[in-house]
């Protein structure tokens, strides 16, 4: 595998240790669907597809939304987010988590709707 395909695994293998130790014992990392990818963290929540991107040599903010779009029409999901790592760090709970400003609107009708 390439440089940035291990470094690709060992992010995503970053973002489920965390999800776990959040509360999701069953997050796991997804095997590669090709043109039927459904994102590459499973086990969280039904609907939810989770993209990661953790060796970026640059953010390209656009083409990450359309494929993390992609993957969730896939999955028939209605949140999808892309979970990306910032440059120095190897925390994922110090990366960022990025979403359409539809997904947004969605989270937080769910959270004010429960407060």
């Amino acid at each position: 595998m390439s440089k940035a395909g291990d470094a690709g695994r060992d992010g995503e293998n970053r973002v489920v240790a965390c999800l776990i130790e959040a509360g999701y014992p069953d997050a796991e990392r997804r095997r590669l669907q090709g043109v039927n990818d459904r994102g590459d963290i499973a086990g969280v929540s039904r609907g939810v597809v989770i993209e990661v991107k953790a060796a970026p040599s640059r953010y390209e903010i656009a083409e990450w939304l359309k494929e993390t779009d992609k993957e969730l029409a896939n999955a028939g999901g209605d949140i999808g987010v892309c979970w990306f790592k910032i440059r120095g760090t190897r925390d994922p709970k110090r990366w960022a988590v990025m979403m359409r400003g539809d997904i947004w609107l969605k989270l937080l009708e769910r959270w004010t709707k429960e407060a």
